[in-house]
């Protein structure tokens, strides 16, 4: 019997060792590859005005809702306008008229006009499109020589303000 022990233990010996020399001679794990990508994004600078139109118009009067030519102060009114820019852009504002604009009288014989000069408040740096709107006013005025001589009636134009970049 003791010859029977003794062969079954060299059996699970061999057995082991085979197990052993599997574990041993097993291939190594292959090193992983890797590749480094550049990734870039670019925000442009640009300013917006949050709504396509006025929903007022801007009215010059020195008395109310009107000019009183008697009066000797500056007709003048103003108009607040929203936008948005990319963070840290300062916006810049144009006039189409160059700041002179002509307000015509359509019902005027013969035709009359007046000159309105047109400015508009300094803007802030852009606080970015995720921030809330900022305001800039505009700023219409009639100088006292430009409408004293002046035909009763209404007078008025377009302006275009341009806003960039």
């Amino acid at each position: 019997m003791k010859t029977k022990n003794w062969i079954t233990s060299i059996k699970l010996a061999a057995a082991a060792a085979g197990v052993l020399g599997l574990m041993v001679t097993a291939p190594a794990p292959v090193a992983a590859d890797t590749i480094t990508i550049p990734v870039s994004a670019t925000v442009v600078g640009v300013c917006k005005f949050t709504t396509s139109s006025p929903t007022t118009t801007l009215t010059i009067a020195n008395s109310g809702a009107s000019i009183d030519p008697s009066l000797g102060s500056n007709a003048t009114g103003t108009k607040n306008l929203d936008y948005k820019c990319t963070k840290g852009v300062t916006p810049g504002f144009t006039f189409a008229s160059g700041g002179t604009l002509t307000l015509n009288c359509g019902a005027c014989v013969p035709a009359d006009s007046m000159p309105a000069s047109m400015t508009i408040s300094a803007p802030a740096v852009g606080a970015g499109f995720a921030a809330a709107a900022q305001t800039v006013t505009v700023t219409g005025t009639i100088i006292p020589a430009d409408f004293g001589a002046a035909s009763a009636g209404t007078y008025s134009a377009n302006e275009i303000v341009t806003i960039t970049p």
